[in-house]
């Protein structure tokens, strides 16, 4: 059975919301390709639940957010640069540490918005001692409209789109990985 498969299967249970709360923290730390694909079959036909279940997402994302964050404060040239040499990523991360000191708040909701890896940022903004308060804030809002918007088009559209993501799961992955490279060549060239 797939990934997908065996978390919506978990899902189905009393497990959802620990599912939920473990793919956010994931998301949030060491995964590096948006969760979306094993997010909407979650949420597709759970009602008003989904947005409890966005919360939790999000709730998790804060928690990675939150000791990605100290890592990069406390220990980032023991854990964080070995990570990015290991991504191949220390361009980008260079680049996310400069753009978090020169731009602020608005830098750091941007690229929790895109497809960039916010695994980068969060420990960026631990790094650049980015304010703690700016930067859960920013955190919040960002993971907010992501998970509250997908939220919303999982209630709005429902089960067309789960029938839709299961006929087209090769472009969403191709398109997905197109998007994060297009962010990463944008993040090197700003």
């Amino acid at each position: 059975m797939a990934l997908r498969e065996t978390l919506k299967t978990w899902a189905q249970g009393p497990w959802l919301y620990p599912v939920v709360f473990s793919i956010g923290v994931l998301e949030a730390s060491f995964v590096l390709v948006p969760m979306e694909p094993l997010l909407i079959p979650i949420m597709a036909g759970r009602g008003a639940r989904v947005w409890l279940i966005a919360s939790v997402l999000i709730a998790g994302n804060l928690v990675a957010a939150l000791i990605m964050y100290w890592l990069g404060a406390n220990l980032a040239d023991v854990t964080i640069e070995p990570f990015m040499a290991w991504l191949n990523a220390e361009d980008i991360y260079a680049q996310t540490l400069a753009r978090l000191r020169e731009e602020g708040f608005w830098a750091l909701v941007l690229i929790d918005l895109t497809p960039a890896p916010y695994q980068v940022a969060m420990a960026a903004a631990g790094a650049a001692a980015f304010p703690f308060g700016l930067f859960l804030l920013a955190t919040l809002l960002a993971r907010g409209v992501r998970y509250y918007l997908l939220a919303g088009l999982v209630l709005l559209i429902g089960a067309r789109a789960q029938r839709w993501i299961d006929a087209h799961q090769l472009e969403i992955f191709v398109w997905g990985m197109i998007g994060f490279m297009v962010t990463a060549a944008i993040m090197l060239l700003l």
